[in-house]
């Protein structure tokens, strides 16, 4: 069991191994669940914190699983092998999800249609600093921007207009959550290698966008987004990125 140290950011990889090689498109859910499974039985107040109160979350995370393919209603993943990563705003959150999950290692965990995971390896990696105020990067998960109307959300693409107003509007969110109070705005967010995406998610269906793009703003900006992610809808697996130009060291 790990204890809180201060330091650098740090992220939490899981790798997984799966029962057979068909999985739900909706395989998100599971993660979710399986985190709060956790961390409700060891960290019943940071639970609470996080989830009966609907906060927004300052924590994201990415699903990986190699060699495999989309197909309509499933993924298949003939390795039958999923890796999970995640980050976050506070260290001492993911050190919480690192001691939570250690209970569960080697544990089969179930999932939809006769499938199970099964956590065989977790670890801790530090996490590298952007440096200046102008990056490239590349989501591991796809980046959602939320626009809230009296009718209903709108999620907006690279394409429409108004797109980096609402991202920066999603971004206001989570700096007030996180009690940070400088004014920081993005101010530049181009597509360079990047696509737009309906992603599923809880049986509903999302635009999002994916790919490579270039982003201007505040350093410390930045380094936030980095751990906590961008966009909306970050703790349920969205808004994940690396950077793959303009790292400290």
């Amino acid at each position: 069991m790990l204890n809180v140290e201060k330091g650098g950011g740090m992220k939490l990889h899981l790798q997984f191994s799966l029962k057979n090689e068909y999985l739900s498109n909706d395989f998100r859910m599971v993660i979710i669940s399986f985190l709060k499974k956790a961390l409700s039985d060891k960290y019943s107040e940071e639970y609470e914190k996080l989830y009966s109160l609907n906060n927004i979350k300052d924590f994201t995370f990415s699903v990986y699983f190699p060699n495999s393919s989309i197909e309509k209603h499933h993924i298949y993943v003939p390795d039958k092998k999923m890796s999970v990563t995640f980050s976050g705003y506070r260290d001492e959150l993911i050190i919480k999800f690192y001691n939570a999950m250690l209970k569960y290692k080697n544990h089969d965990y179930p999932m939809k249609n006769n499938q199970t995971m099964t956590l065989k390896r977790i670890r801790l990696s530090p996490t590298r600093k952007a440096k200046g105020s102008q990056c490239i990067i590349k989501f591991l998960s796809p980046l959602l921007v939320r626009k809230h109307t009296k009718e209903k959300d709108i999620y907006l693409t690279y394409e429409d207009e108004g797109f980096l107003e609402q991202l920066n509007i999603n971004t206001k969110k989570l700096l007030e959550s996180i009690n940070v109070k400088e004014k920081y705005t993005i101010k530049s967010f181009k597509p360079l290698k990047a696509a737009v995406t309906v992603v599923k998610h809880d049986d509903l269906l999302y635009q999002a966008n994916i790919g490579t793009y270039f982003i201007e703003a505040d350093n410390e900006l930045i380094n936030i987004l980095y751990k906590a992610g961008l966009g909306s809808k970050r703790g349920l697996g969205f808004g994940m990125f690396e950077v793959l130009g303009g790292y400290d060291g």
